[in-house]
């Protein structure tokens, strides 16, 4: 079953886990690659936190991993709990 093939990715595999970190190892390389201007004071990096610094994956869990029917006043009521844990690899 697909919820069953994305659960074991996104947990038990520890896949996603480690997908995640090759993408924060590529951005991390790319952003140490990039040429600025050193000390202008204009430098600036801007993230998305949900889901970008933020893991939502308890709620989706819960929620089996997209399967079900969009609830935001659901997702929304997570999000307020402010229980999100940082991507580990970030």
């Amino acid at each position: 079953m697909c919820i069953d093939y994305v659960g074991d990715y996104m947990g038990v595999s520890g896949q996603y886990s480690s997908d995640c970190a090759v993408v924060a190892l590529d951005a991390a390389a790319a952003a140490r690659a990039l040429r600025v201007p050193a000390d202008d004071g204009f430098d600036a990096w801007v993230f998305d936190i949900d889901e970008t610094l933020l893991s939502n994956l308890p709620y989706y869990a819960a929620h089996g991993f997209g399967s079900n029917a969009d609830d935001d006043k659901s997702f929304n009521e997570w999000v307020e709990l402010a229980e999100s844990q940082l991507y580990q690899p970030v």
